[in-house]
């Protein structure tokens, strides 16, 4: 795993941060009470390396995990946890991607990484959400 990642900024593409929970929204949220506010939420940075360098952005895209891993969606594509550093196996909800706070997304809540492989999946997710050709 790269802790602090390469770049001066230390993030970069397929990072997965540990940020609190608070910082991110979920589709269930709007449905279920929300976890405390303690609590953590692993998500993937989606943004390019050249954008995580980027001092000019407030915010990074990042896509939202699960150890839910029984979701059913074309969207949510598995991660084993043999393959990214994390304690258990997760699913990465590509179709909730959103933006968060730069000030969040430190290179010290760096807790894991995708595989070139994976990374090449995610990307090929994303571009298919937003209908990229």
């Amino acid at each position: 795993m790269v802790k602090g990642g390469f770049h001066p900024t230390g993030l970069f593409q397929g990072a997965i941060l540990e940020i609190p929970n608070t910082q991110i929204r979920m589709e269930f949220d709007l449905i279920q009470e929300r976890p405390a506010a303690d609590k953590k939420r692993l998500v993937i940075v989606a943004e390019s390396d050249d954008h995580c360098r980027s001092p000019n952005s407030g915010t990074l895209l990042v896509v939202p995990l699960t150890n839910g891993t029984s979701v059913k969606r074309s969207t949510a594509m598995p991660l084993p946890a043999s393959t990214t550093g994390l304690a258990e196996d997760s699913l990465a909800l590509v179709h909730i991607v959103q933006p968060l706070p730069r000030r969040v997304c430190t290179p010290d809540a760096i807790i894991g990484q995708l595989s070139l492989s994976q990374l090449e999946e995610l990307r090929a997710r994303l571009a298919d959400i937003f209908g990229v050709l």
